[in-house]
């Protein structure tokens, strides 16, 4: 009976607050039913053996969270130029705040153990409304309820992210729509803290949906260099998973605003790898690991790292390369182009001399420097058609290319051919026939980038083939048949382990 009459006077005190226009007759109808409600929910939880309000409640509330999105906007954010009567007799009603907290907290729950409904882009939008009262309320110094209201905002952002994944920007916006540059501060704080307690249990999915949001809050706010300092910050936890570091650093490289931090993070990443697997120009196999830079770049970790290192940069080279055919590029652009290149040759410079294991990392590196090559290549070429002023740059790019990078890949090559000429190096088939692939293509992209320089230098009457110096190992040629050799070798002793491993089960089956 009791349970009944609460849920007609939650009924009636909605229909009072939507329906009531805000009119002072309104107000004083809307606060004696709360009276009323409250002093029967007294009864019931004293009858319950609880305490005060909704604590003992099991049932869920008839007070929609739709009206109650309304309640806490009239309670806590109205600046009372409208509606100025009603918002005044609200906030004079005793326990209103604390109860409709309360009934907030009931719908959180509910709508945190449900599966998704019909109606999930109107309980985004409510959800990130009540939040935008909750941070204004927040917000102001001395607030009552302060650490019941950061919990609540707590679970609505997780009831969000967890249940509206694809949403969360979304409600993001809904949230600092309106907001001043306190509330937009307030809540990117709190997502940053929720992100690095992800971080800390290397529950990826959420760090990532977060990040994501961070971003929005962020740029709101002008701070992205901000958000660039915590990211880097992340770089120095040891304690991570490679697993997790790969991803990690794969959605890190990607956020990263600034191109001066990436830029930097790039060659020094790549040094810190180098340092933990070794260089293939020395013979001495000790890691260096007590001199890297970031701790998240350990022994288990390098390999992995290297892969998302060579995929970001790859991805760079994508945007210049498809900038240049697409001719975006001003020429006062250029410089700044060539800049980037200059970039990308010392981070390959280095990743080239990292003793890496002979499988799909190598390929990658293969491939991505073949990239390079082509986008210099492209630079060139453009340069040759249309003269842009950029000679200057591009000689300097040329002495980088010719002195580092170039020395650097010969090394390189040298190292891929190991596994051909030993045959305890133990390269699988899949290795071969990746590198049958990549790396006279590699060699080509070379050829080509040289071709085109011989071409501007004629045309300019500049030598900027002056540092470029032929090695042996550029006379790189597949020996078919050599090729064909160790292919079939190779792919017969793959086959006779498993031949082997049924033999012994055989055996073993008779014996028993």
């Amino acid at each position: 009976m009791a349970l009944s009459l609460i849920a007609i006077l939650e009924v009636l005190l909605e229909n009072v607050l939507i329906s009531g226009k805000g009119t002072t007759e309104s107000g004083e109808r809307f606060k004696k039913l709360f009276r009323l409600l409250f002093s029967v929910q007294e009864l019931f939880s004293e009858k319950q053996g609880g305490g005060r309000g909704r604590k003992n409640r099991s049932t869920q509330s008839h007070f929609s969270i739709q009206a109650v999105d309304s309640l806490i906007g009239y309670i806590i954010v109205n600046d009372m130029s409208e509606h100025e009567e009603f918002v005044g007799i609200l906030r004079t009603i005793t326990h209103l705040l604390t109860w409709t907290l309360g009934v907030l907290l009931e719908h959180l729950k509910k709508l945190g153990s449900v599966e998704r409904g019909e109606e999930d882009d109107n309980v985004v939008y409510t959800l990130g409304s009540i939040s935008r009262s909750l941070l204004a309320h927040l917000s102001r110094d001395k607030s009552l309820y302060r650490e019941q209201t950061a919990n609540l905002l707590d679970k609505c952002i997780r009831v969000v992210h967890s249940h509206h994944l694809e949403k969360f920007e979304d409600f993001c916006e809904t949230v600092t729509e309106g907001s001043g540059d306190s509330e937009i501060s307030s809540l990117r704080d709190t997502l940053t803290s929720l992100f690095r307690k992800a971080v800390v249990v290397e529950d990826f999915t959420e760090a990532q949906h977060l990040l994501s949001a961070m971003e929005v809050l962020y740029l709101k706010s002008n701070s992205m260099k901000d958000l660039d300092a915590v990211l880097l910050k992340l770089l120095d936890n040891g304690s991570l998973t490679s697993t997790f570091s790969k991803e990690l650093l794969t959605t890190l490289l990607s956020s990263l605003r600034s191109s001066e931090d990436k830029l930097d993070v790039h060659l020094a990443l790549s040094r810190d790898i180098l340092a933990v697997m070794g260089d293939i120009e020395t013979e001495d196999d000790e890691s260096m690991i007590d001199e890297v830079k970031y701790k998240i770049v350990t022994e288990n970790s390098a390999g992995k790292l290297l892969c998302v290192l060579l995929n970001s940069l790859d991805t760079v080279l994508s945007d210049l390369e498809w900038g240049i055919q697409q001719g975006t590029y001003s020429d006062n652009q250029s410089d700044l182009l060539c800049t980037h290149l200059m970039h990308l040759a010392n981070v390959l410079s280095v990743t080239l001399t990292c003793k890496s294991p002979q499988n799909s990392t190598t390929d990658l590196l293969a491939k991505t420097s073949k990239k390079f090559y082509n986008t210099f290549t492209l630079l060139i070429k453009r340069e040759v058609n249309h003269k842009s002023g950029i000679l200057k740059s591009l000689e300097k790019l040329a002495k980088l290319v010719g002195t580092t990078i170039n020395q650097k890949l010969y090394s390189f090559l040298i190292y891929l051919e190991q596994p051909y000429a030993d045959d305890s190096a133990g390269a699988n088939a899949a290795t071969i026939r990746k590198q049958a692939v990549s790396v006279p293509g590699l060699v080509y992209a070379v050829e080509q980038s040289e071709r085109n320089l011989i071409i501007l230098s004629k045309k300019t009457k500049t030598d900027l083939m002056e540092y470029f110096k032929r090695s042996p190992a550029r006379d790189f040629k597949v020996n078919v048949k050599v090729l064909e050799e160790k292919l079939a070798k190779t792919e017969e002793e793959e086959e006779e382990q498993p031949k082997k491993k049924r033999k012994r089960g055989k055996n073993k089956t008779e014996e028993d």
